[in-house]
């Protein structure tokens, strides 16, 4: 049929024959990424948490004399051309539970028009429900319109008992209003409901209904409150939906775990001749647009080969550029036989060069891939000035027909993560390949030119070449500091979870301790054969290896494969031990990799490890400047020490303690 003709039959159909459309939205539970406005409130446990649910022990802070509101960002138009309101329906999930006291003050659903819609009353706590105030209450200004969910009976209002629910337009007195005592549903006893508001535009109608359980599909027949409202000189044009709650005396939690709105939304009809000239010059404009914008890609495709070329071209030792035509006869093509693996930005592929004389690896980019394009020159600008018997050689590199590849010395053994749970390594290649590592750590970050931090230390990117010698690579996500420096801070969270140290969820920030975490992950890995576990369905290894050192049982953690007659068991230790220091949950009391090389090579004996796991304190006392968030994610205390700078028998006596 074709674009164009597709294109005109759609929008004719739509301003013709079309008078009203449906917006909508349907939350079956929260994030705090969705468009909510918290007005001392939060989101919490995927739900909506009207009044503040907080973890604070400021002995300051308090939970009673709080209001709270919850409104959706988005404004919608409520009144038609002819004067008559847009009908809308709502339903959500509401649990109002007594956490002591008697419970109070309960909470409201509502529609309003102020545009203040950043802030509450002051001192709208109590059985104001965070609607009004004293000095508000009844106000014209206020341009709100609630359906109250009251669970205490006040004085001065017209509240019939602690079970009720009303509708409230301007003034926290209901217009209508009824007791929900004979029901079976009781507001506060912290059993979800589910709760039906709809509103009849043409006949200006309200009704509200409730049943017992979450998501009930069965609304009753008839609606517990009903009420004909003429809203023209309460709402205006726009109106925004919301929630607000309060406690007083008592505390009472005021929670939203589900929402869906459907709202109708008015379009204007068009005359024929104008929606025939706005289609053609909209066409016409599309058509522009289409020809500049492939005009600037062009031209910026062209300049960022030149750039990235002329930005390698001046890197030292002048790495060699393969042409893509070589690379592309040498991997069949890209072929799927050739393919040696794949992740978040490419494929890698094993290639024949010189008649299948040469055996290289191939990394490919994704074209789509934005992040391609850094990870390129991050990786060719960093592995380029590295020298070490550990690391993976980079032999070249190609960017043409809007390719972008790395060439890598071909590593036959794989990468380490297939061999440890294929159980094909012995002991004393074990212990040799995490030596390698560290030595590959201890030269980035304290023995080349600029220190280097890795970002992605994990088994999928520690190569085996011939002789099973640990070779690291993928150096996408490697960053260059100076010397005098310890860390940077990139703009989002690098890395594979499990690996990725806990305090750069914190800070966004990457540091050799962080490389040092995820190098304990790899030592666990390699010496108990089994994975990280990271997620719901597996154990957590840390965790697990943890308790049995706290039970004397750690030898336990170590591959059954490995043939214990033939090994040092201090030697298993040793390794579990560094494993076990480097996942300290607190950066400053890891190991340096130089502390940790000289572990694995028996210089000097094996860190000792409290018992028990520390928890995670941050901000760190020798890590906290200006860019900490302040969070405390355990609730216990946490020491601020390092068990490296202490003695022997003073860590014995201060883990006996804890």
């Amino acid at each position: 049929m074709g674009f164009p003709r597709v294109l005109f039959l759609a929008v004719l159909n739509i301003l013709l024959f079309s008078q009203t459309v449906y917006g909508d939205f349907n939350f079956s539970k929260f994030n705090e990424n969705l468009e909510f406005i918290l007005i001392d409130s939060n989101i919490a446990s995927g739900a909506l948490q009207v009044t503040e649910e907080t973890l604070n022990t400021d002995p300051q802070y308090s939970k009673v004399n709080k209001s709270g509101r919850v409104i959706y960002d988005k404004a919608y138009r409520f009144w038609k051309e002819d004067g008559v309101p847009v009908s809308f329906n709502s339903t959500f999930v509401l649990n109002l539970k007594v956490e002591n006291g008697s419970g109070g003050e309960g909470m409201a659903f509502f529609i309003t028009s102020n545009i203040d819609i950043t802030d509450k009353p002051e001192d709208s706590y109590g059985f104001w429900m965070g609607l009004f105030n004293s000095s508000t209450n009844g106000q014209s200004s206020n341009q709100m319109v609630a359906v109250e969910f009251d669970t205490v009976k006040n004085n001065g209002t017209n509240d019939p008992d602690g079970n009720h629910i009303g509708i409230n337009v301007n003034n926290i007195n209901s217009t209508n209003i009824t007791s929900l005592e004979e029901s079976q549903i009781d507001l506060k006893s912290g059993n979800d409901i589910t709760v039906w508001i709809q509103f009849h535009g043409d006949k200006q109608k309200l009704n509200v209904y409730l049943a017992n359980g979450a998501l009930n599909d069965s609304m009753p027949s008839q609606p517990f409150l009903s009420q004909t409202l003429d809203l023209s000189s309460v709402l205006d044009s726009e109106v925004h939906f919301g929630f607000s709650a309060s406690t007083s005396d008592s505390i009472e939690l005021h929670c939203v775990k589900s929402w869906s709105l459907s709202i109708e939304t008015v379009s204007k009809d068009k005359k024929v001749l104008v929606i025939i000239l706005s289609l053609v010059a909209g066409l016409l404009f599309v058509v522009a647009v289409v020809i500049v914008l492939f005009w600037i890609k062009y031209r910026k495709s062209r300049a960022e080969e030149a750039d990235i070329a002329g930005t390698i071209q001046n890197l030292p030792g002048h790495p060699r550029e393969f042409k893509y035509t070589d690379l592309k006869k040498a991997t069949n093509n890209f072929s799927a036989q050739s393919q040696l693996g794949s992740g978040g930005f490419g494929s890698v592929h094993k290639a024949l060069l010189h008649k299948g004389k040469t055996v290289v690896a191939v990394k490919r980019m994704f074209k789509e891939s934005k992040q391609g394009k850094r990870e390129f020159i991050s990786e060719i600008s960093i592995i380029n000035r590295l020298r070490h018997r550990n690391l993976v050689p980079l032999l070249g590199w190609c960017h043409d027909k809007g390719q972008l590849m790395m060439v890598y010395e071909y590593m036959p053994n794989g990468s380490l993560e297939k061999h440890i749970y294929q159980g094909h390594l012995d002991w004393e290649q074990r212990y040799n390949i995490l030596s390698g590592v560290a030595s590959a750590l201890l030269y980035l970050h304290e023995e080349c030119e600029q220190q280097v931090i890795h970002r992605d230390l994990k088994a999928s990117n520690i190569m085996l070449d011939s002789n099973f010698e640990a070779r690291l690579g993928d150096f996408g996500l490697a960053r260059l500091i100076e010397h005098n420096r310890t860390s940077f801070t990139p703009t989002n969270v690098a890395g594979t979870l499990g690996y990725i140290a806990p305090e750069c969820f914190h800070t966004g920030r990457a540091s050799l301790e962080s490389d040092v975490f995820g190098f304990g992950a790899v030592v666990l890995e390699v010496v108990c054969g089994r994975s990280l576990g990271w997620g719901k369905e597996k154990p957590d290894l840390v965790g697990w290896v943890w308790e049995l050192h706290r039970e004397n049982r750690v030898m336990e953690a170590s591959d059954s494969r490995i043939d214990l007659a033939s090994v040092n068991e201090e030697d298993i230790k040793r390794l579990l031990m560094v494993g076990l220091a480097c996942s300290n949950p607190n950066p400053a009391e890891r190991p340096s990799m130089r502390q940790v090389k000289q572990i694995l090579s028996r210089e000097v004996p094996p860190p000792f490890v409290s018992s028990f796991r520390p928890p995670f304190v941050w901000p760190y006392p020798e890590f906290s400047d200006s860019s900490s968030t302040g969070i405390l994610i355990s609730q216990e205390s946490g020491s601020a020490m390092n068990w490296f700078m202490k003695s022997p028998a003073v860590r014995e006596e201060e883990s006996s303690l804890t």
